[in-house]
């Protein structure tokens, strides 16, 4: 894609975006004003009484409550095990390290911004960055910032997620001097983003816009399994793209290594209508209540700045002279005559009660302060004020009513900073892929050395490959350490004032855990006087003989332990040997056995076979017997028809000469050569006869060989 087509698509996004958020930015954007503590910031919209208009702030009050109960219960981010190819203990130095960016980002002040921001004005945001360690090394580190102007970042209007981690864009604007473009970006014109790129003279003090966006690419590859080539599935790789723009210009193209887009928001409370996202802030609706509070006591205010002092009432005459003492009637002495001009005596001067505030202006101030308790959901309780509550439980209740009113706002925290743990892991197998000493700190912000993809330290058993395996994030939240440190001192304390035999164990703990000057070195001196045993630490005398011991007694056992597994395998050797005689033994009658089945089988088979032959033997015999018993009728029947034949000749020959000499005898001779001429017909007819007889049978015979041989084939197979 073109630059200019890049930088086009970029504007167009950012256009709907704001669109999007500009109704939900303005209304926070009156949210901060309302609390900025400009004049008449809280006055906007109400007209001013007469006199004085004051600005009595409950609210900044409320927002710090909120604000501060939150940092007390920071969320911590815990790395756990998403695959068969990952583990604990890598699991447990992933959250060490994400411990330690956070330390190194000061990412405490990062989330108490952000969610300060969520609870001022509805949104705040936090941003995950990476950068070199120093200005002579190529090894980058994650690094979390703070977003100080929240309503400088536009996220994709089109994700409804909790925590925004399915926003495929995001945009953040940033407001630059020109003379500070030119320094960073001389090859480039000054042009502003966000006035489209107008082109126009700009001067050095003036100032401009440019947009840092961030947007996700879907690549799509083929997988191929491990186990088999020929399994292979369509996947889609995400790239996220950093694209730095000015009105006109790309002045930087980078990638962000991982999964999601590194902008985080921190929603305030948020509700949908109509599939409308709106934020609001903890004070949206108390504002109302807090500009009437104002405009109640002002009024009250002012009412009192006029009779501020009593009047007082003189007789006509009776102070004069004295005017300029009477200026100040608050003072010690004023003086006043006594006698009028006619010599009767004046009545003492009266000071007369000045005039009542209406009740109805108390009235409304103090049901405006109500208003403002029921609105945020914050009570005199959870303020520290003294209230109706008299008994510690009913106290206790009333403040976690205020904790549970108020608890939307640190669970999107909790939500946010998760998101952030899931965009630090995705991008740490990226970031630290090469062989390197990392710092990793554990829950009580001790720090220790860790060797990574290939890299191992003295005390490192084995190399730790963080490029290897899926993980994921949960966040748990409870008291910073601080807290819980506080929580320790107060725990053993109670336990050493109890059972005050208990300080020979636990003493030196009881001042280990209290900030307190020289409990430490008190912690140390307690040590001396304990039992060694209870002792662990490398720097005492005690403690370490008692360890060099133990660690004598550990060998022995294990040299022990080392010399019954060698007797233990001897004898599991043993065991495993006989184990395969009498396994091969039984292998070996399992297989004597197979074979006498399979050669009774073949025996029997061999039976048959043989039965089969025999039968068709005796069939062929039969057959031959047959062919035999035909072949011998034939000749018969052929030697009948040879007599016949030569009968038949000897009869005609015979007639021949009769019927020569015999001519008067013809009816008798007619006669006996129809008798002769019948019976030769009847003899033909027998010997026909015989012949069809025999073809028939050679006929059956043929028949029956075939079917035998048939039989036969079928047999055989």
């Amino acid at each position: 894609m073109k630059d200019e087509d890049l930088v086009q698509k970029i504007k167009d996004k950012f256009d709907r975006d704001q669109g999007y958020w500009s109704s939900i930015y303005d209304e926070a954007k009156r949210d901060m004003m309302f609390l900025s503590g400009e004049p008449d910031a809280q006055w906007v919209g109400l007209k001013k009484p007469i006199g004085t208009a004051l600005t009595i702030d409950r609210l900044s009050s409320v927002v710090n409550q909120i604000a501060n109960d939150i940092r007390m219960n920071t969320p911590a981010i815990k790395v756990i095990p998403g695959d068969r190819e990952s583990s604990e203990d890598v699991a447990e130095i992933l959250s060490g390290l994400i411990k330690n960016i956070e330390y190194e980002s000061m990412a405490d002040s990062v989330y108490d911004s952000a969610a300060l921001s969520s609870v001022r004005c509805g949104i705040g945001f936090m941003r995950i960055e990476t950068e070199y360690e120093d200005d002579t090394s190529f090894n980058q580190k994650i690094c979390i910032k703070r977003v100080a102007n929240p309503l400088s970042v536009y996220i994709d209007c089109t994700s409804v997620e909790a925590d925004g981690s399915d926003m495929k864009h995001a945009t953040i604007l940033q407001e630059i001097l020109v003379s500070d473009f030119k320094e960073d970006y001389p090859n480039f014109d000054p042009s502003s983003f966000k006035e489209g790129g107008i082109e126009r003279q700009y001067k050095d003090e003036d100032s401009i816009f440019i947009a840092e966006h961030f947007y996700i690419e879907n690549k799509k590859e083929e997988l191929v399994s491990p186990d088999d080539e020929t399994m292979r599935r369509p996947v889609v790789r995400k790239v996220i793209h950093r694209v730095l723009v000015s009105g006109k210009d790309i002045l930087e193209k980078t990638t962000f290594p991982g999964d999601y887009i590194p902008v985080v928001p921190v929603f305030g409370e948020e509700y949908w209508v109509e599939g409308k996202r709106y934020l609001a802030s903890a004070i949206r609706r108390a504002k109302d209540p807090q500009r009437m509070y104002n405009y109640w006591r002002s009024v009250e205010t002012s009412l009192l700045m006029k009779q501020q002092i009593a009047p007082t009432m003189v007789a006509e005459g009776q102070i004069s002279g004295f005017e300029d003492e009477w200026k100040n009637p608050n003072s010690l002495v004023v003086q006043y005559k006594l006698l009028d001009a006619t010599g009767n005596t004046y009545p003492s001067p009266q000071r007369l009660p000045p005039p009542q505030i209406p009740s109805g202006i108390v009235n409304a101030a103090l049901t405006m302060a109500e208003d403002i308790k029921a609105t945020t959901g914050i009570f005199d309780a959870s303020l520290g004020n003294k209230s109706n509550e008299t008994s510690g439980i009913a106290i206790q209740r009333r403040q976690q009513e205020g904790d549970t009113a108020t608890f939307h706002f640190a669970d999107n925290l909790t939500k946010a900073i998760s998101y952030a743990g899931r965009v630090i892991v995705s991008a740490i197998p990226k970031i630290y892929d090469t062989a390197r000493i990392l710092n990793v700190m554990d829950l009580e912000g001790n720090v220790k050395k860790v060797g990574v993809n290939g890299e191992i330290t003295e005390d490192q058993q084995e190399d730790v490959d963080l490029t290897r395996g899926r993980y994921t994030v949960k966040v748990t939240t409870g008291p910073s350490f601080t807290t819980k440190r506080q929580e320790s001192a107060d725990f053993f304390g109670k336990i050493a004032q109890s059972q005050p035999e208990m300080m020979q164990i636990v003493g030196d703990l009881v001042f280990k855990y209290m900030d307190l000057p020289g409990a430490e070195a008190l912690s140390e001196r307690i040590k001396k006087t304990m039992d060694p045993r209870l002792l662990d630490e490398e720097n005492d005398p005690m403690a370490a003989q008692y360890q060099q011991q133990m660690e004598a007694m550990q060998q022995q056992l294990q040299a022990a332990a080392q010399e019954m597994q060698a007797m233990q395998q001897q004898l599991d050797n043993k065991q495993a040997d006989t184990q395969i005689k009498v396994q091969s033994e039984q292998n070996k009658v399992e297989i004597e056995s197979a074979k006498l089945t399979l050669q009774q089988s073949e025996m029997e088979t061999d039976a048959q076979l043989k039965q089969q032959e025999l039968e068709i033997k005796f069939k062929e015999l039969e057959i031959k017997e047959q062919e035999l018993m035909i072949r011998l009728e034939e000749l018969r029947m052929q030697k009948e028809l040879k007599e016949l034949e030569i009968m038949t000749n000897n009869f005609n020959a015979q007639n021949q000469e009769d019927n020569s000499g015999e001519m008067e005898k013809e009816d008798e001779g007619d006669n006996g050569s129809r008798d002769l001429e019948l019976a030769l017909l009847q003899g033909n007819s027998a010997a026909i006869q015989g012949i069809t007889n025999l073809m028939q049978s050679k006929k059956n015979i043929t028949i029956n060989r075939d079917a035998n041989g048939l039989m036969e084939s079928l047999t055989v197979m």
